[in-house]
């Protein structure tokens, strides 16, 4: 690892050598003075640049068909998950196609998550439990609404213990 101040004194003897060099060259010499140089902060990364705007939330689009593979999916790219235990019926459908919106992924997994019924317990071990919400945590929930409300709403899916199987 190349020590920060090290490296700024090292660009600064580079820069002064190569304008010393430019001075000294055939074609500059003949020149009446040297061409001036100009140093300037490193360019803006491409995240923060003005064309890149930063992305201010996230959205996916869920079709009409079978819950599993598509939750299977979502969960195993944005959760890191490998393992799911499913304790829902195989045929359980999504009735019509929808699209939602949300600040991050684990805002809009609470959203699909509270209008399906469902509920997602992830595990340290890289395993996720996807089961039906229980009665009382149906209760607890506030309805689905879109958008989101802004009082956080507690997080099953964050379940940090435990070991499936």
């Amino acid at each position: 690892m190349v020590y920060v101040p090290y490296r700024a004194k090292v660009q600064l003897v580079a820069a002064a050598f190569s304008i010393i060099l430019s001075c000294l060259w055939p074609a500059s010499v003949n020149a009446s003075s040297c061409p001036s140089y100009a140093f300037t902060v490193a360019p803006p990364n491409a995240v923060n640049h003005p064309y890149y705007p930063a992305p201010t939330g996230v959205s996916m689009v869920f079709a009409a068909g079978l819950v599993r593979p598509q939750l299977e999916q979502y969960l195993m790219d944005y959760f890191a998950v490998r393992w799911i235990d499913w304790q829902i019926a195989a045929d359980y459908r999504w009735a019509a196609p929808f699209q939602l919106h949300a600040p991050d992924h684990p805002q809009l997994l609470e959203q699909l998550l509270s209008s399906a019924a469902l509920a997602v317990t992830i595990f340290a071990n890289q395993g996720a439990l996807v089961s039906y919400q229980t009665p009382a945590a149906a209760a607890n929930a506030a309805p689905p609404r879109w958008p989101q409300p802004a009082a956080p709403q507690p997080r099953q899916y964050y379940g940090r213990t435990g070991v499936l199987r």
